[in-house]
């Protein structure tokens, strides 16, 4: 009355979410249990700790994993992660075709928010309160009843943009506190792919767009805890490599006083990781001992000493790159060959064998050695 603020805690963020059915048939939802089009994923006992997460305080007993479900040629599996650093939960829901015919399904969520028909959707990734099969992420709150709103404001976040399976059904309504998305996927013999769906419960409308737009960028903080495998299966969000290298030079190598133009687009995902991509031969390059190097055209990861400073990118005349991270001590680590290095066929780009590479003992300064390319700062 006066203008003061009233202090009360909200209740809770919903009564059941992100269930999933699959349909072998086509169907596009909702999930409905005794349908016959659609197969619910449920009722395979008791979740389990993830032993399989970095042992590391972060992601120690933070995710838990579900046991596969065997539906049609799919195997189903699920993991569910809560951070202690950030307010929000993740599924992960794991698809693994085990025929040896490729296979297509729609995968459907199923949700009940609790706030039955005072369900208010209060914004989108596209900046209106309609939830479209584009949209990144959609924002709902219960509506008041007198001046009371009891449960947290949600932001429901369904895939990332450039997704590579993006959004193929969704329903959300004012009114209505069962909305759900889907997908459609395709699998090969063998193949698996993730699909990753975030929720975030916060205190008010803003705070809850807000967060899920910054769940939608698929950040390092939404990835924590998440191995490199899992973050190659996930399809509907485009993962970026943390460095990519798109050479665009007017000479055939990179020696002497030529002037040598390269876009470097630089994106990090992990504090303590850089993956280095040329274009070219598409040798797999792994390793991360002084002196080590690889082939311009390769692909390169890369594991800094540190996970700060800056990055140094040189090229030789004889097509070699060296790749470093320099921290505040001035430790490196460059990338070493693998002698298992996997060849491809495409010789776009490829960069003509030279005189030999300066050996490691040449000062970076040594006039025998091309000029520096440009040192990056990956923070």
């Amino acid at each position: 009355m006066g203008g003061g603020v009233v202090s009360s805690s909200l209740s809770d963020m919903f009564d059941g979410y992100e269930a999933i059915c699959v349909s072998l048939t086509g169907a596009t939802g909702p999930c409905s249990t005794g349908n016959p089009s659609y197969i619910m994923y449920n009722k395979n006992g008791p979740a389990s700790i993830d032993v399989t997460v970095p042992a590391i305080p972060t992601c120690t007993n933070r995710q838990y994993v579900y046991q596969p479900q065997t539906i049609g040629a799919l195997s189903v599996r699920r993991k569910v992660f809560v951070p202690t650093n950030d307010r929000f939960i993740r599924w992960m829901d794991i698809f693994t075709n085990t025929s040896l015919l490729p296979v297509t399904f729609n995968m459907i969520t199923s949700n009940n928010l609790g706030s039955d028909s005072n369900t208010i959707i209060t914004g989108s990734s596209s900046g209106d309160n309609a939830a479209q099969t584009n949209d990144l992420w959609v924002a709902t709150f219960q509506n008041y009843s007198g001046v009371t709103s009891s449960d947290p404001r949600i932001g429901h976040v369904l895939q990332g943009t450039g997704a590579p399976t993006p959004v193929s059904l969704i329903h959300f309504a004012n009114g209505d506190d069962n909305p759900y998305w889907g997908f459609t996927i395709t699998l090969a013999p063998g193949q698996t792919k993730i699909i990753v769906n975030y929720a975030t419960g916060q205190g008010s409308k803003a705070a809850a767009a807000t967060q899920a737009a910054n769940l939608a960028a698929y950040g390092a903080n939404a990835q924590q805890c998440m191995s490199a495998t899992e973050l190659a299966q996930v399809v509907n969000f485009a993962g970026n490599a943390d460095l990519a290298i798109t050479k665009t030079a007017n000479q055939p190598i990179a020696y002497g006083g030529f002037n040598i133009s390269y876009t470097l687009a630089v994106t990090k995902r992990h504090r303590n990781r850089m993956d280095v991509q040329q274009r070219g031969e598409c040798r797999h390059v792994y390793g991360g001992q002084p002196g080590g190097w690889c082939r311009s055209s390769d692909h390169a990861h890369h594991q800094s000493a540190s996970g700060r400073g800056g990055g140094d990118v040189v090229e030789y005349g004889n097509g070699f790159v060296d790749v470093g991270r320099s921290h505040p001590r001035k430790q490196q680590q460059h990338v070493q060959r693998a002698d298992s290095a996997r060849q491809c066929d495409s010789d776009d780009e490829r960069v003509d064998a030279g005189p030999a590479r300066p050996g490691p003992g040449r000062r970076r300064d040594d006039p025998a050695r091309p000029p520096r390319l440009t040192l990056l700062d990956l923070e």
